[in-house]
C-alpha cells in the first residue's frame, strides 16, 4: 500500500483526513514542516504529500519547494481554508503542485485527488526507469543486439507505466481495472521478451484475479491454471527478482496452498512463513484471558515494574495497524503531568517495557510508537487472516473452506478481546469490533450454507454467534429461515424468544420489537 504523508498543525484535522483514506493508503502525519522534513527522511519514500498552506513558522509553499527537491518522485498537493491567487501561484511555481484544494474538502474529492497522485506518482517512477533502460541501450551495438532478440524499449517503457498503474489501481481497491491494466502490461513484457518484468506482471496478476468472481477476470482459462502458471514464470526468475512482491507472494501461496496447488516457490514461501511464525520470541493470546509469552516463558504479573508498561504495550496492541503518537500516549496515561515530567515518564516507561517483552518489538521514532508485527504472534492477526480468507470462501461458495476458516475462527476466539481490561473505553470498541467480525463470519457461512440447502448445518452454525446489537435482527432472521425451512415453526418461534430474552438481559433489546 502506498505512503502518504499528511501535514497540518490541527491534530483533528488530521484524524479526519485519516479515516477517510486509510481504506485506499498507508497515511503517516505531522503537524509542522519541521517534523514534516524529519518523517521524509525518516520514513520515506512518500507516493504522495499533502500540506496546508498555513503552518507554524514555515508556510506550505517553503515546505512543498523544499519537498520538491528532497523527494521529486512525490505527488505534492495543498490544502488551504483560505485560498487565493497569491497562494495558489506560490504552491504552482515554488512547489510544482499537482492539485490544489479548499476547506472543507468533501471525502470523494479528497479520495479521488490522492489516487490520482499515486498514480501520477507510479508513472513518475515508470518513467525514471525507462530512462535507466534506454541508458543501457544507447550504444548502436547495443541497440542492434537487443533488437535482434525481439526487446523493444518503447514496448518495454509502455509495460512499465501499465504495470505501475495497476499497482497504484490495486492499492485503492480497484480491482477490475488492476486487472485489465496488468493484463495488458504483461502481453507487452511479452512481446518485447522482458521476461523478469512478465513474471512479475503475472504474479500481480493472478493475485488480482483471486480477488475477483471468476467471470470478471480476464483470459478464458481456470483461475487454478493460470495462478499455477504465473508461480511457474516465477520460478525460472532468481529470487531477488521479486523483492517488491514479497507480501504479494506470501497471500497468494496460501491461496495455492488452499486450492491444492503446489510449486517450488509455493513451498518455499511455506516453509519461510512456518519458520517466522515459530522462531519469533514473543506470542500473545489477547482473545480470552491475557496470555504473554517470550522465549516460551509465560510473563507473570510480578514482571512488569510497573501497571503502565503493560497497559501502553496492550494499548498499542489494540492500535497494532498504526503508528500512534506520542502525545497522545502522554495525555491519556499521564494527562496531569507537566510536559517535561511525562515525556521523562514515556522514557522510562518505553525502557522497562522493552526490557519486558523485546526491544525489537516496540519501536519508536521520530515521535511515533508502534508495535513491529514481524517480530511477535497474535491470535488476533491470525483471527483477521482467517475472516479474510472465510470471506473470500463465501465468495467463491467454497463451503469446505469456508467451513475449515470458520472453525480456525472459532478456535482461536477463546473470548472478548484483552476481556479482563473492558473497562478502557479503547479495548471496549475492540472488543465490539472483532466480536461483529465473527457475528458476520457466522451470519456468512449460515447464509452460504442455507443457499445450498444445508439447513441443519446452516442452523448450527448460527447457533454459535456471540451476542450482537448491531446483527441481532439478521442473526433472528436466518434462524427463523432456516428452521421455517425445516417444517419446524415451532422451533423458530422459541428460538427467536430464547434470543429474545438473552439479547434484553444483555442490551435491553426485544428481538421481536
Amino acid at each position: 500500500m502506498y505512503k502518504v504523508l499528511l501535514v497540518d498543525d490541527d491534530h483533528k484535522v488530521l484524524s479526519g483526513y485519516r479515516r477517510i483514506l486509510e481504506p485506499y493508503v498507508s497515511v503517516i502525519a505531522a503537524e509542522s514542516g519541521a517534523q514534516a522534513l524529519e518523517t521524509l527522511v525518516s520514513e520515506g519514500p512518500f507516493a504522495v504529500i499533502m500540506v496546508d498552506y498555513y503552518l507554524p513558522r514555515m508556510s506550505g509553499a517553503d515546505l512543498l519547494a523544499e519537498m520538491a527537491i528532497l523527494a521529486p518522485e512525490a505527488t505534492r498537493i495543498m490544502i488551504t481554508g483560505m485560498p487565493d491567487v497569491e497562494v495558489a501561484v506560490q504552491a504552482v511555481n515554488r512547489g510544482h503542485v499537482f492539485r490544489f484544494l479548499s476547506k472543507p474538502c468533501e471525502a470523494e474529492m479528497l479520495i479521488d485527488t490522492v489516487l490520482a497522485g499515486v498514480e501520477l506518482h507510479v508513472l513518475q517512477l515508470a518513467d525514471k526507469e525507462q530512462v535507466a533502460f534506454a541508458a543501457k541501450t544507447q550504444s548502436t551495438k547495443t541497440l542492434d543486439k537487443n533488437c535482434r532478440r525481439g526487446i523493444s524499449a518503447s514496448d518495454y517503457a509502455l509495460g512499465l507505466r501499465r504495470m505501475y498503474a495497476a499497482i497504484g489501481h490495486y492499492g485503492g481497491n480497484r480491482l477490475g481495472l488492476s486487472c485489465r491494466t496488468m493484463a495488458e502490461a504483461a502481453e507487452l513484457f511479452a512481446a518485447a521478451k522482458a521476461w523478469r518484468e512478465h513474471a512479475r506482471a503475472s504474479l500481480w496478476l493472478a493475485a488480482m484475479r483471486t480477488k475477483l468472481p471468476e467471470e470478471q477476470t480476464p483470459g478464458e482459462s481456470p483461475l487454478a491454471g493460470f495462478v499455477l502458471r504465473s508461480l511457474k514464470l516465477a520460478e525460472e526468475q532468481p529470487p531477488a527478482a521479486f523483492t517488491l512482491e514479497a507480501e504479494l507472494l506470501a497471500n497468494l501461496g496460501v491461496w495455492a496452498r488452499q486450492h491444492g496447488i503446489e510449486s517450488a516457490l509455493v513451498s518455499g514461501i511455506w516453509r519461510k512463513d512456518e519458520a517466522v511464525a515459530t522462531s519469533v520470541a514473543l506470542r500473545v493470546q489477547a482473545l480470552g484471558p491475557l496470555h504473554m509469552y517470550r522465549d516460551g516463558k509465560e510473563i507473570l504479573d510480578d514482571h512488569w515494574k510497573t501497571r503502565k508498561e503493560r497497559i501502553v504495550f496492550l494499548y498499542l496492541l489494540a492500535n497494532r495497524n498504526r503508528r500512534v503518537d506520542r502525545e497522545v500516549l502522554l495525555e491519556k496515561f499521564w494527562p496531569d503531568y507537566d510536559a517535561a515530567t511525562a515525556a521523562n515518564n514515556f522514557s522510562s516507561m518505553l525502557y522497562n517495557l522493552r526490557s519486558v517483552i523485546g526491544s525489537a518489538v516496540v519501536c519508536y521514532k521520530k515521535g511515533f510508537c508502534w508495535l513491529d508485527k514481524t517480530q511477535y504472534w497474535c491470535d488476533v492477526d491470525n483471527f483477521e487472516q482467517a475472516r479474510d480468507l472465510l470471506m473470500d470462501a463465501v465468495r467463491r461458495k467454497d463451503i469446505t473452506a469456508a467451513n475449515a476458516h470458520f472453525a480456525r475462527m472459532r478456535e482461536l476466539y477463546a473470548g472478548d478481546f484483552l476481556e479482563e481490561f473492558r473497562a478502557e473505553d479503547w479495548v471496549a470498541q475492540e472488543q465490539q469490533r472483532i466480536r461483529d467480525d465473527l457475528v458476520l463470519g457466522t451470519l456468512a457461512l449460515g447464509e452460504l450454507l442455507a443457499e445450498s440447502g444445508r439447513l441443519a448445518d446452516a442452523e448450527h452454525a448460527v447457533m454459535l454467534a456471540p451476542l450482537s446489537r448491531k446483527y441481532s435482527h439478521r442473526v433472528a432472521a436466518l434462524l427463523v429461515e432456516t428452521l421455517t425451512r425445516q417444517g419446524r415453526p415451532e422451533a423458530a418461534a422459541s428460538v427467536v424468544d430464547s434470543l429474545s430474552e438473552e439479547y434484553r438481559a444483555a442490551f435491553g433489546q426485544n428481538l421481536r420489537g
